[in-house]
């Protein structure tokens, strides 16, 4: 996330928050909400990378002499999202037009990889060897995001009087989760008569199948509009942009030919690229007092 988004954010509310509370009027009053609809997340890039210093039977280095030294593996994949569904519930005060909200919000959509690029760690391109398969199987599950944000509106007057427009800010905390990111390879000779490896192709595979999950700040923008449907019950819409930082973790293969018999868990470093999405809700909120 970009920095000055965040600034702005924090200032924005803080600022209001000062004005709020000097603002105390006669329409000042608790109120709860709750509300459902449906979310869509932008695409993000993942990439991961690792220490591996195995030269794989892919690899040209494979059949080298001497095997050249590796520092590790880099790899990328684009991800798509479809569209999900989000739920929040808000605890807020009215203070004359504006309102203080703290509000815990949930997300979560299906997602897919597609394949992008290898490399080797030092930046030098990946060029595969003919004659061996590697039998790659990539999967990946879902992204779910739990927010919890402090968010001010500023609320209007409209030609109805039942009717309320606001737009407003928020900033909070992101909890994100994707799971289900599997990966694992299977290493055939395509040759009719494969000769006899030592170690065997066998010995190359790995299997890794694990859920990243990384705590970063999120920024939100709100539009709506609330209609009285008596003194104490709102029903509304409201739509919702929502950035997320860049979240990142560590990911632990469950076989992996660094990862011998004794040997501590070899492990991958995974990021995941900021996320955009907006969502568009139903809202129904109900007043304790005015």
């Amino acid at each position: 996330m970009r920095f000055s988004f965040v600034t702005l954010c924090a200032l924005i509310c803080a600022g209001a928050a000062i004005n709020a509370a000097r603002a105390d009027t006669g329409r000042s009053g608790w109120y709860f909400s709750a509300g459902t609809g449906l979310a869509l997340s932008s695409g993000m890039d993942q990439e991961g990378w690792n220490r591996d210093t195995v030269c794989y039977p892919t690899d040209p280095c494979f059949v080298a002499d001497p095997v050249p030294a590796l520092s590790g593996y880099r790899w990328g994949y684009a991800i798509d999202a479809d569209a999900g569904t989000e739920f929040e519930i808000t605890l807020g005060r009215a203070l004359g037009p504006l309102r203080l909200e703290v509000s815990a919000s949930q997300s979560k959509n299906n997602i897919e990889q597609e394949f992008v690029s290898l490399e080797y760690l030092d930046g030098s391109p990946w060029i595969g060897r003919e004659g061996i398969v590697s039998n790659d199987v990539a999967s990946i599950g879902d992204l779910t995001t739990r927010i919890v944000a402090l968010n001010v509106y500023r609320d209007f007057a409209a030609a109805h009087r039942a009717l309320t427009p606001y737009i407003g800010i928020g900033l909070g905390a992101a909890f994100v989760k994707i799971s289900d990111v599997k990966y694992s390879n299977d290493y055939q000779d395509t040759a009719e008569s494969p000769p006899i490896y030592d170690p065997p192709l066998s010995f190359y595979n790995s299997i890794t199948d694990v859920d990243y999950s990384d705590t970063v700040a999120a920024g939100r923008l709100h539009a709506g509009a609330d209609y009285n449907l008596n003194d104490r019950m709102l029903l509304g819409a409201k739509l919702t942009y929502t950035l997320v930082d860049d979240m990142a973790d560590t990911g632990v293969y469950d076989s992996h030919p660094m990862q011998q018999e004794g040997d501590p868990p070899f492990t991958n470093q995974t990021t995941f690229d900021a996320t955009h999405s907006w969502s568009l809700a139903v809202t129904l909120k109900h007043r304790f007092g005015r």
